[in-house]
């Protein structure tokens, strides 16, 4: 007997006891009991749950009674009964019925009658949240937007909002941190264009990418008039007026605006965000950038115990110093096989560093050999501070180099064991890989580039081909750039241009780089460096019938082959009318 009394007890056991209560014998902790003896049914959630009546809040009542006359009349005694022994009254102008949606329209009419008290509104509030939810989660927060708008527009008014837009609150407390903010905004970055550039002030606004301050630096000479950036342009050839510029400014300054493209399409300047990639402000980017400027590091963030490099107690601990900036990080860049050399007065990210290295090496095979390496040197120096540090090994540079290689030896060894069967049993299909031409009629233009970013200078070419493959048409320019996506898209605006010139109501274009051609065919915002020569390329093909295909390396060797005979200054001069034989063992691999 004793064992069986303090035997555990089972949930079925608890569910049974509870729903053996009575309507009356379980009241709730207000005194009111579920329902009243029978004659109100309240509301079940689903099957086999206990019924819910009502819900009590200050002083406020929720009551749920199925849509009859009886319940209704039941209610109203209720309610009576209840103002009698208080001496209260409730305030029905105050009160509000809500339907279920399976409740006719007669029906709510009905019992608003019976009870006295109206129909509760769809946008209905209760302590300012809505009453009733629906299906769509966006429309019942509506409201919460509507609220932060009409605060912003408040703001707006007592001069709390820095930019129009709300793209920036203001707030007291955070007022240096938004002015640095704000002086990130680039004005005019993409290209200016000839038609609104005379807005750009050529030595106040910032609009040079590849400048950190994104401004002229030197001085002006004196008795110098030129005041806006449209002066400087030819706007008959869309180019820039380089003597002028060298007149103006210093050769460094020269060169970065000679690295910008000028628009040939008149398109008004316009703001750039230039720490997000497309250009648009978001919160997340805002929010990076207010962090930056407020230098936060690894320990608040939890990644440290103290402020300081652990390795050299000279700095905080950022990511920049931890990578790049500390002497002995320094010395492994330089004595790995890369030999970098890194110079800690740059004042750009980690992330700011490697993108400028993906873009500079490209997608070549010692592109990607360098940058493998690169990241294993990056890691193998973190792992080295956090050996130090946890485990209390002196920093060993020509350790960590040698690690570093280890470890790429192995990653390296893992992938082409992975990959080798793979690419034995594909193969390279060769109808894919050889030039195919267009239809009957039709045209194909050609485009490839040449980079030499070491001086910053590139060379576009483009080819125009007929339906058997002859070389009707071409040009090769040079350029200067900043990276090698840049060039690559010049040379499709080129080949835009040439369809234009020679009135060409369909045509193919064909490039080897196929993130340039996504970003030809992509209704997308591109990124903020590209944006205006993007523009001019859609603008040029909305006109026409243009139709922008990607082609592998093997199908467009006729215009690398262009691009690196002039590169090696042994292009003839009429290489359109007369091409040189290897030319032609381009054009026409199958019949030599």
């Amino acid at each position: 007997m004793n064992a069986l009394l303090i035997q555990d007890v089972l949930d079925e056991e608890i569910k049974l006891a509870a729903f053996q209560h009575g309507s009356l014998k379980a009241p709730g902790p207000d005194g009111f009991p579920g329902v009243h003896d029978g004659r109100l049914f309240g509301l079940k959630i689903r099957r086999g749950c206990p019924t819910l009546s009502h819900l009590f809040f200050a002083d406020d009542a929720v009551i749920f009674v199925k849509a009859n006359q009886a319940e209704c009349l039941e209610i109203g005694k209720l309610l009576q009964i209840y103002g009698q022994a208080t001496r209260q009254s409730i305030n029905f102008d105050k009160s509000g019925v809500q339907f279920s949606g399976n409740v006719s329209r007669l029906r709510w009419l009905e019992v608003c009658g019976f009870l006295g008290i109206l129909q509760m509104q769809a946008n209905a509030k209760y302590l300012g949240l809505p009453s009733c939810w629906g299906r769509s989660k966006a429309e019942a927060y509506n409201f919460l937007c509507e609220k932060v708008l009409s605060k912003l527009q408040g703001w707006k008014a007592n001069g709390k909002v820095i930019q129009k837009g709300a793209i920036f609150i203001g707030l007291a407390g955070i007022n240096s941190v938004c002015q640095n903010v704000m002086e990130a905004w680039v004005f005019g970055i993409f290209g200016p264009s000839t038609a609104l550039s005379s807005s750009s002030r050529l030595e106040i606004n910032s609009w040079i990418p590849s400048n950190p301050s994104f401004r002229v630096q030197s001085e002006r000479p004196r008795g110098v008039l030129v005041q806006k950036v449209h002066e400087v342009i030819d706007s008959s050839r869309k180019l820039w007026n380089e003597s002028q510029l060298r007149s103006l400014v210093s050769g460094v300054d020269c060169d970065d605006i000679l690295s910008i493209p000028v628009s040939v399409t008149d398109k008004d300047d316009t703001l750039l965000w230039h720490h997000d990639s497309k250009g648009c402000y978001t919160i997340k980017s805002g929010y990076r950038e207010a962090v930056k400027q407020a230098h936060l590091n690894l320990s608040s963030r939890r990644c440290a115990v103290s402020a300081c490099y652990p390795v050299c107690f000279s700095a905080s601990e950022s990511i920049e110093h931890l990578l790049f900036d500390c002497e002995w990080s320094r010395r492994v860049w330089f004595g790995c096989d890369l030999g970098l050399r890194c110079n800690n007065r740059d004042r750009f990210s980690a992330r700011e560093r490697f993108g400028k290295c993906f873009e500079t090496l490209g997608t070549s095979a010692w592109g990607k050999s360098v940058l493998c390496s690169m990241v294993w040197v990056a890691w193998t120096i973190w792992k080295g501070r956090n050996d130090h540090l946890f485990n209390h090994h002196q920093v060993d540079p020509s350790g960590v180099i040698a690690k570093a290689k280890r470890d790429e030896a192995e990653f390296l060894a893992s992938c082409l064991a992975t990959l080798t069967p793979q690419i034995g049993a594909s193969g390279m299909n060769s109808g894919c890989s050889s030039w195919f031409p267009p239809p009957r009629g039709l045209w194909k233009f050609n485009c490839d580039a040449a980079v030499d970013l070491k001086h910053g200078m590139g060379t576009v070419v483009v080819l125009l081909r007929d339906h058997t493959g002859q070389l009707v048409d071409g040009m090769v320019r040079t350029t200067r750039l900043r990276f090698v996506v840049q060039c690559e898209l010049l040379a499709i605006r080129h080949a835009c241009l040439m369809a234009d010139a020679l009135n060409l109501t369909t045509a193919e274009i064909e490039s080897d780089c196929k993130s340039v051609i996504q970003l030809c065919v992509s209704e997308g915002v591109p990124p903020w460096e590209l944006l205006a020569l993007i523009c001019d390329v859609r603008s040029l093909a909305s006109h026409r019938s243009l139709v922008f295909r990607w082609c592998p390396r093997q199908a467009n060797r006729a215009a690398h082959w262009v691009a690196s005979a002039f590169f090696r200054n042994s292009l003839p001069l009429n290489w359109v009318t007369q091409p040189p034989m290897g030319l032609i063992r381009c054009l026409f691999p199958t019949s030599i």
